[in-house]
């Protein structure tokens, strides 16, 4: 144990130069960024002008999670932006500063990835530098509306290197810190749905068959992934990208508590997603119950279900 603690230690201290050339050779080009001031595309609405923000209290916290601003759905962005204006007011030197350190960070957790992959450093050293300064990441890091790339993009790559853990150790608690993360990713910008197709080719490139196991094991990611994926189309009904803040229980944030109590109501078994699929109607009517309630009940329905068999510990 202890031989192993000091090859461990050594390897850490093998890789200080490789970090240390990764993070100035992609924070040079970006340190022009940090004279930045807002621009008036958006800045102002997820900013400036954004009181949502502004307030750090947790009545905040709950309007940030309870409706979408601009047609998008990123309360953990929003969040992250908050916690920006606490420290540093509207200045924007500190916005521009996080999206700096978070795309560094990314760039780090890029080169230990793919270390993971290939067991090479050179590989890694070279996708990681591509990664830190290729020109399509410049709109992500120097605007700051677009933390949401930086963000979600963090949590993305912790959840594949979790889940690289868990495929190495066979421990479940990886497996299920690898899902919180990309819900978290999610919760940041969508564009995250597409880590399970990302998980599958994983598996693909340690050598692992593409078996009915496999697949199992990541329903509970690609069932996020459609949660996701359709999450917008409830958002379009809105004026002005906002959802109408409706009385009652009627109000966006009752209406997923309630379809989520419902939701374990329904008996899980093994013919739930069947039934989801092929019956009309799982639920009884009620007044908050339109198609789009009704689909988010049947989903909801269908994914304890499935997670259960997913679960590493079911196996």
């Amino acid at each position: 144990m202890v031989q192993q603690l000091l090859r461990d230690r050594g390897q850490t201290w093998q890789l200080a130069p490789l970090v240390l050339l990764i993070v100035v050779v992609t924070a040079v080009p970006f340190l022009g960024s940090l004279d930045n001031d807002f621009v008036n595309w958006d800045d102002g609405v997820y900013v400036k002008n954004n009181r949502q923000i502004q307030d750090l209290t947790w009545p905040s916290v709950q309007e940030i999670f309870s409706a979408p601003l601009s047609r998008a759905y990123t309360p953990f962005t929003l969040l992250s932006l908050s916690l920006d204006h606490a420290i540093w007011g509207l200045d924007p030197f500190g916005y521009h500063l996080t999206n700096l350190l978070l795309h560094l960070a990314n760039t780090l957790l890029v080169f230990l990835f793919i270390w993971r992959l290939t067991n090479h450093r050179l590989p890694s050293l070279v996708a990681a530098l591509l990664f830190g300064v290729h020109p399509l990441h410049v709109e992500s890091v120097v605007w700051i509306t677009e933390r949401k790339d930086v963000l979600s993009t963090l949590f993305f790559l912790t959840a594949l290197l979790c889940y690289l853990r868990f495929r190495r150790e066979q421990r479940s608690v990886f497996y299920y810190v690898s899902l919180a993360l990309f819900v978290i990713a999610l919760l940041s910008k969508q564009m995250a749905i597409t880590l399970p197709l990302v998980l599958l080719l994983c598996d693909f490139l340690v050598g692992r068959a593409w078996t009915r196991r496999v697949f199992v094991e990541k329903l509970p990611f690609f069932l996020l992934s459609l949660v996701f994926a359709l999450e917008p189309y409830s958002f379009t009904i809105s004026d002005g990208g906002r959802v109408p803040r409706l009385p009652g229980r009627l109000s966006p944030r009752n209406r997923r508590y309630t379809l989520l109590k419902k939701s374990w109501e329904i008996p899980r078994d093994p013919g739930v997603v069947r039934r989801w699929l092929e019956s009309p109607r799982i639920l009884p009517s009620s007044p908050t119950q339109g198609p789009e309630t009704i689909f988010w009940s049947k989903l909801l329905a269908a994914f304890p279900r499935c997670f259960n068999q997913a679960s590493p510990s079911s196996r």
